[in-house]
């Protein structure tokens, strides 16, 4: 039910638990009622953010092994509903297809990056970030 092939970017979990997080003046509010839960800090952080400065905050997605031990945190650039596995193999093997960077993509991750930044945040390099996507739930099911 709802889900989506997301693309976006990830970071790894050290520089976003304890940089991120930690280093963001307005995400750091949430951490007493949070704890180690830092997607759920982000994800309040961003909900509290007017509508307007939504758009500049990506939805993220913890994304790692089964128990997500070693986990990092996919931020949403895109997405297309996801129907099923032939969808994925069409889409790999495309040469243009819609697993590949864009420069809209790229374009995104800058936003995001400078956002931050004039948030009071962590100053970030776009090389910190890997390109990548996820199967999961349909990041626009939830308004948050």
């Amino acid at each position: 039910m709802g889900d989506a092939i997301i693309c976006g970017y990830t970071l790894d979990h050290e520089r976003f638990h304890n940089c991120l997080i930690p280093k963001t003046p307005g995400m750091r509010e949430f951490l007493p009622s949070c704890g180690d839960a830092t997607v759920r800090v982000y994800d309040r952080w961003r909900a509290k953010l007017p509508r307007q400065q939504q758009n500049k905050a990506p939805k993220v997605r913890c994304k790692g092994d089964a128990d997500c031990e070693t986990p990092v945190y996919l931020f949403a650039t895109r997405h297309i509903p996801y129907k099923n596995r032939r969808q994925l193999k069409s889409l790999r093997t495309s040469p243009s297809g819609f697993l590949k960077e864009t420069e809209r993509d790229k374009a995104k991750l800058r936003l995001w990056i400078s956002f931050i930044k004039d948030e009071g945040g962590p100053v970030f390099a776009e090389e910190e970030f890997q390109f990548d996507w996820t199967v999961d739930e349909d990041p626009s099911l939830h308004d948050y």
